[in-house]
Order: structure tokens, then sequence, then C-alpha cells
């Protein structure tokens, strides 16, 4: 199996620090075709997942080859949560087969430095697909309600570019997308689940509330 990568700037990566086994070390990571999602009976059916993953760029889109797509499942308790890896071809194409019916799943593409500003949230009742876009730099991306935007501000209360944002819907450093702050130190996290979530960035956590398309700034204090 290919050495891991994990979705984490160098700065985040020391945010996270001891999260990181549990994000990708604890569960159960294969490249096959294994069950994921409820226990699967032998006479129950099995659905498979694909998708695309994409990079937004500038210039357009680009197809993200030789890249890990991770499939969690949203159901299983934090401490044993199940989890797959894939890899995408050259195309960017990406194959989980063996999906229980009902799963309910996110799927986050591993580009190392890069993230995903849109989250992947499925419910798996039949064979699904299910496209990912993920970005490197600060660049535009598309609107997709429910939304979480705003500013991250320093203690002068100027807005840095190109730091790292992440979402965090349980509040478990498992993060669901993630976002980097363009010139004007703005960000957008979109297709997010209603409630109560985390954002991470740069060693501070601070709690939000998504009711529909929300604005949030965030007000990092002296950063580093």
């Amino acid at each position: 199996m290919r050495a891991k990568r994990t979705m984490t700037s160098p700065t985040l990566g020391r945010l996270v620090g001891a999260a990181l086994p549990l994000m990708l070390g604890a569960a159960c990571v294969d490249g096959g075709g294994l069950p994921i999602g409820s226990s699967l009976a032998p006479s129950q059916p099995a659905y498979t997942l694909t998708g695309v993953v994409t990079e937004i760029t500038r210039h357009g889109r680009t197809a993200v080859g030789d890249t890990a797509v991770v499939i969690r499942d949203r159901d299983v308790p934090r401490g044993s949560r199940f989890q797959r890896e894939v890899w995408t071809d050259a195309q960017g194409r990406y194959v989980a087969t063996g999906i229980a019916p009902g799963a309910s799943l996110v799927v986050v593409a591993d580009k190392f430095d890069c993230v995903q500003p849109a989250a992947v949230i499925i419910v798996v009742d039949r064979d699904t697909a299910a496209d990912v876009e993920v970005v490197c730099g600060p660049v535009e991306v598309p609107h997709r309600a429910p939304a979480l935007f705003g500013f991250l501000l320093d203690s002068r209360q100027r807005s840095p570019s190109s730091r790292w944002v992440y979402f965090d819907a349980a509040c478990d450093s498992l993060f669901e997308a993630g976002a980097i702050t363009d010139l004007d130190g703005s960000y957008q996290l979109s297709r997010l689940p209603l409630g109560p979530a985390c954002l991470h960035s740069h060693g501070k956590i601070v709690e939000v509330n998504v009711s529909g398309d929300t604005r949030f700034d965030v007000d990092m204090g002296a950063l580093p």
C-alpha cells in the first residue's frame, strides 16, 4: 500500500497534531471492495460509488490523478469509524465497491497541500456518483448552499490571504471541507450539513451554527 498523504497544509498539520492518528490511523483503511457502512448481510445488495476528482484553477478545471479518496462512514462511533481509501486513475476517476445499502458517507479527496471547498456527504441507496472538487491555492469557487463564508481577521482586524480553514461537523477533528482564504482574506465553504459545527484554522477552534447560507467572520487574534 502506498504511503498515506493527509488533506492538510504544513501549518494545519501542526494544528491537528495528535488528531491525525484518529483521522487516518485508527480507522480501517483499504483499497478493495470490502463492505462499508452498516453491517452487510449476505442477502443484502451492495452498491458501487464512483466519481471524478477535479482541481479548480484560475484557468479552468483539471483531472486529479493518482490521489487518495477517503470514504468515511458518518454513522459509526468515532473511536471505530470505518474508513476506506481508494485511488483515482489518470482521468481523476475513482471507484468504491461493496457499499452497504443506506450507508451515510463523507467523501474527501486527499490531495497534498490542497483542500476540498464543498463537502460531499451522501446516503447510498443505489449505485451512486459523487464528484469531488479541490483547490490548491486562493481561487474563486462555486457557491453551493448551504454555505459558510466570511473573513479571517487578525489582531489588527486585517484579513490575511492564503490561510487554511477547515469545517468539522462533529467537532471531532474529522474534516468534511476546507478553504484557502483569498487575497482579501475571505473564505467560503459549501454544501455543508446544517447545525452546530466547528471551524479550525492555524491553532484556533471556534464554534459556529450553519442555518442555511451563513456569514461568519473568524477573529484569529495574533496569527503566526
